[in-house]
C-alpha cells in the first residue's frame, strides 16, 4: 500500500513539473495591425498560455482631424462589440493572436469636454 502510494505521489509530480515547465516556455505572440490614423498599445506581445492581455486602442489627432475607431478584428473575427473605453481585453489566449484595427478620420474633432454615452 506504502508502495502504490509513493509512485503515485512520484507520478504527479512529475506530470506537475513537465506541465509547470511547458508552461513557462511555451510563449504565444500578440500582432498588431492598424489601418488609418490610429495606434494598438499591447500590455505585452508576448503571452504564456491561457493568460489575459489588454490592448489599447488609440486614435491619433493630427492637422486639426480627429478619428475615431471603426472596427477591430482578432484572428479574423470581429471584436469591436467587445471594446470598451478603448480598450480590448484577450482573456485566456492560447495560441498566437492578430488583433487588426480599424480606424476612420472624422472632418469634425472630438472635443475632450465631449458627452460620451455607452
Amino acid at each position: 500500500m506504502k508502495r502504490r502510494f509513493f509512485i503515485l505521489c512520484a507520478a504527479f509530480i512529475l506530470i506537475f513539473s513537465l506541465c509547470l515547465i511547458l508552461y513557462c516556455t511555451v510563449t504565444f505572440e500578440i500582432t498588431l495591425q492598424v489601418t488609418g490614423n490610429g495606434n494598438l498599445q499591447a500590455e505585452k506581445l508576448r503571452v504564456h498560455p491561457f493568460e489575459s492581455v489588454r490592448i489599447r486602442a488609440v486614435p491619433n489627432y493630427e492637422n486639426g482631424e480627429g478619428s475615431t475607431l471603426q472596427s477591430v478584428s482578432v484572428n479574423g473575427k470581429d471584436m469591436t462589440d467587445k471594446v470598451r473605453f478603448g480598450t480590448l481585453r484577450l482573456r485566456l489566449v492560447w495560441g498566437n493572436q492578430t488583433v487588426c484595427a480599424e480606424f476612420q478620420t472624422t472632418a469634425e474633432p472630438v472635443r475632450a469636454n465631449a458627452a460620451v454615452f455607452v
